[in-house]
């Protein structure tokens, strides 16, 4: 414990990029948020001298309707990593209660664990940089308390399908909790994964063990506002409501992320352009001799292994902000095409030689 009586926690702090930085290395949207977003947040501006409603009733029950789950499942957060974090606090009550999770995964969900006073234990992902879910279930022990799937996968963008999440749900005993975390989801081609789906599927048999968790982060381009949203057994969705603290989405948020859900078919249009981008960029990093795993996300991932930080140093040199998992790879947001053309550039020189090698 610290002298504050925090326990320390992991570093976690993505987002430092240095002015002038092309940024991609958050998985945050080019495209800013969505037009009918920007003009609501322009009026609720003008309310920012007044509270929030705490409990952001009209999100959650415009949420409700659209996914056709009842308004006691949905929890509105700042963000899913705060209800991510609020969610292993609620399951995790006892010293040994454990998280596990895929690696490499979101760095935060250590941060997360260790705030819930959790041991953190991992299962490696496949040699296609997919997460194994027979090993995951394999690896649930006594103390297993939560476990938690990114899919699509962040840092590697690959996805697994619902039949492949229906035959891992099964699995997993009644007393561990499954966090199936789908802030990429719209991302993915419709119909290819759905959490929601499969939570009232699981919750209709009788099996309460899963929850989802949703942004307007992402797709929606509303990082900066902090919004998201987490789909719950009503009795833990109570316990999510309960631990909030007041006021905690701002009313321009609440305004934004309500204006984007009806928006969504222009969101829709916006990932289908992300992957097209997707798959030329794939497509060259292939032709220049990499071999990223498809992603079904807005980012692609290098596995360079141990030259992750030398690649990452060598984006810099280009004006370049990726992320890297060192010894592993280099997670690289899409961004606009010129953005996307720069990276380019920069794998290019990389593979004929120019980059800082490791001996």
């Amino acid at each position: 414990m610290t002298a504050g009586g925090v326990r320390a926690a992991p570093e976690h702090a993505p987002g430092r990029t240095p002015v002038g930085m092309v940024r991609m290395s958050g998985n945050e949207s080019p495209s800013g948020p969505l037009p009918a977003a920007l003009r609501v947040m322009m009026d609720a501006v003008r309310d920012v001298h007044r509270y929030p409603d705490t409990v952001s009733a009209d999100l959650v029950h415009a949420l409700a309707e659209h996914l056709r789950v009842p308004p006691e499942t949905v929890t509105v957060g700042p963000g899913s990593s705060a209800l991510l974090q609020r969610l292993l606090a609620a399951v995790c009550t006892r010293t040994d209660d454990e998280l596990l999770v895929p690696d490499p995964a979101f760095q935060a969900y250590r941060l997360f664990a260790a705030h819930a006073g959790a041991p953190v234990r991992t299962v490696a992902l496949s040699t296609d940089w997919a997460v194994d879910l027979d090993a995951v279930a394999a690896a649930i022990g006594p103390s297993t308390r939560v476990v938690v799937i990114s899919n699509p996968h962040n840092p590697t963008g690959t996805i697994a399908g619902q039949q492949q999440l229906r035959r891992f749900l099964a699995a997993v005993p009644a007393d561990v909790l499954v966090v199936l975390d789908e802030a990429y989801v719209e991302y993915a081609a419709e119909g290819l994964a759905d959490g929601v789906a499969l939570a009232k599927e699981r919750w209709a048999g009788g099996h309460d063990n899963v929850a989802v968790t949703r942004t307007f982060s992402k797709a929606y381009g509303l990082a900066g506002l902090r919004v998201g949203y987490a789909i719950a057994p009503p009795m833990l969705a109570a316990e999510l409501a309960a631990s909030a603290l007041p006021f905690e989405v701002s009313g321009v948020g609440q305004a934004a992320a309500l204006a984007s859900l009806v928006s969504r078919e222009r969101m829709r249009a916006r990932c289908d352009l992300t992957a097209a981008e997707r798959a030329r960029v794939l497509d060259a990093l292939r032709e220049q001799g990499f071999v990223p795993p498809p992603s079904h996300a807005n980012h692609v991932w290098l596995p360079v292994g141990e030259d992750a930080a030398r690649f990452e140093r060598h984006c810099r040199d280009f004006g370049i902000a990726v992320l890297a998992y060192p010894g592993l790879g280099v997670r690289i947001t899409l961004g606009s095409r010129a953005d996307n053309d720069l990276m380019l550039a920069a794998a290019r020189a990389w593979a004929s030689g120019a980059g800082e090698r490791t001996p």
